[in-house]
């Protein structure tokens, strides 16, 4: 009788077959987002994404938006924090930023964590600048017009922070290797 080997996790340098179920992505979101809020000094727990309209997302003014592009995907990363947030973040003790550069430096930084992480999953993305949506109207302006719109809600102690997604992201287009070793955030990196 032969005897066959499970691995929880593929072998170093093979590449498994595309990701094609949606919360591979969903995934990479979320734990981006509870990671980047964690080095900040805020809990935050995922709770499940929902897919809604861009008319039916409430979300706390004023926004960060980012855009990005790569193979299966044509999309913005959308971060709304509440204001009873955005008082427990922890900034160096002489940093002080409004509302809005809050916002952009931290969907920047989500935006990069996100793109760190679909390295092992062979997908490289380019993104724009983050701008900031004071209204509705304004984030009509600078999300993209087609895709869903998918909505990652972080709970927290105060309030629920939202991640979003608007745009089209094919799930099938990420495929997962040991062969990529990703550095961390902090790491020294010796030249």
């Amino acid at each position: 009788m032969e005897t066959k080997r499970y691995h929880a996790t593929p072998p170093r340098g093979t590449t498994t077959t595309p990701a094609s179920q949606p919360g591979v992505f969903d995934t990479l979101i979320q734990s981006s987002a509870v990671a980047l809020f964690h080095d900040y000094g805020v809990a935050a727990a995922p709770l499940t994404p929902a897919f809604i309209g861009l008319e039916e997302f409430h979300a706390h003014y004023p926004l960060a938006v980012i855009g990005f592009r790569g193979p299966g995907m044509d999309a913005a990363l959308i971060l709304s924090i509440p204001r009873e947030v955005c008082a427990q973040v922890r900034l160096d003790a002489n940093r002080q930023l409004d509302p809005r550069d809050l916002s952009r430096e931290l969907v920047n930084q989500a935006m990069g964590r996100i793109k760190n992480r679909l390295t092992q999953y062979q997908v490289t993305l380019k993104c724009g600048l983050p701008n900031s949506a004071e209204t509705p109207r304004d984030l009509d302006r600078v999300a993209p017009q087609r895709g869903p719109l998918t909505v990652y809600r972080l709970r927290t102690i105060r309030a629920h922070i939202l991640v979003a997604t608007k745009g089209s992201i094919d799930p099938s287009h990420l495929a997962y290797s040991t062969a990529t070793v990703l550095n961390g955030e902090g790491d020294i990196i010796v030249f």
